[in-house]
C-alpha cells in the first residue's frame, strides 16, 4: 500500500452507493499515479561525463546521504539571459524548472523554510547555497521521509550539516558548476 486515500459520505448515501464511489476513485488514482517504485526511486543513476559540476556535485551528496529522498540545487545560469533561478542539479525529472517563492526568498534574503507535510510524512528544507566566498548563490533543497517528529527534527539538525558540505564541494569560481 502506498497511502491511503479518505472518502467522507453524507449518513443518507446507500452502502452500495459508497462502495461503488470507493471503487470508482481507486480506478481513477490508479491511472493517474506512478507505482509506487516510480514515485520513490530518485533519479539517482550517477553522472556521465558531460554532466555540469552541480549534478556531480548532487549526486556526490545523495551517495553519501541515501536518506535523503530529495536534493536539488536551485541556481541561476551565468550564462542565461533571463536571469531565471532554476533547478539544476536534481535527483527528480524536473531538472530545469523554474523555482517558486519561497526558493526565490531564500535566494535573495537567506531564510530557511521548512515544508513538513504530517500526512505524508515528508519534509523539505529550503537553505541558501553560499559560495566559498559567503554570497548567496542560489538555494539547496532537502527533502526526506520520517515517521517521528524526533525524526523530523534529526532531518532539520542534517540539512544543515549538507548545506555546509555543499559548500565545501562549491567550485572557487561560481560559473565552472555548469562546466563539465
Amino acid at each position: 500500500m502506498m497511502g491511503v486515500v479518505e472518502l467522507k459520505f453524507r449518513r443518507d448515501v446507500p452502502a452500495d452507493r459508497v462502495a461503488e464511489a470507493a471503487a470508482n476513485y481507486v480506478r481513477i488514482l490508479s491511472q493517474c499515479t506512478p507505482d509506487y517504485g516510480e514515485l520513490m526511486s530518485p533519479f539517482d543513476e550517477g553522472f556521465r561525463p558531460g554532466d555540469m559540476l552541480c549534478q556531480k556535485i548532487n549526486q556526490m551528496v545523495l551517495a553519501r546521504h541515501p536518506e535523503l529522498l530529495i536534493y536539488f540545487l536551485h541556481i541561476v545560469d551565468p550564462a542565461d539571459p533571463k536571469r531565471e533561478n532554476r533547478h539544476y542539479a536534481i535527483n527528480r525529472p524536473n531538472f530545469h524548472k523554474e523555482s517558486g517563492p519561497l526558493t526565490l526568498d531564500t535566494e535573495v534574503t537567506g531564510k530557511v523554510y521548512v515544508v513538513m507535510l504530517p500526512y505524508s510524512h515528508h519534509m523539505e528544507m529550503h537553505l541558501p547555497l553560499i559560495d566559498k566566498r559567503g554570497r548567496f548563490v542560489g538555494v539547496i533543497v532537502c527533502g526526506y521521509l520520517y515517521d517521528s517528529l524526533k525524526e523530523g527534527v534529526d532531518c532539520f539538525a542534517r540539512s544543515f550539516s549538507l548545506m555546509d558540505e555543499t559548500t565545501r564541494l562549491m567550485p572557487d569560481t561560481f560559473a565552472d558548476l555548469f562546466k563539465p
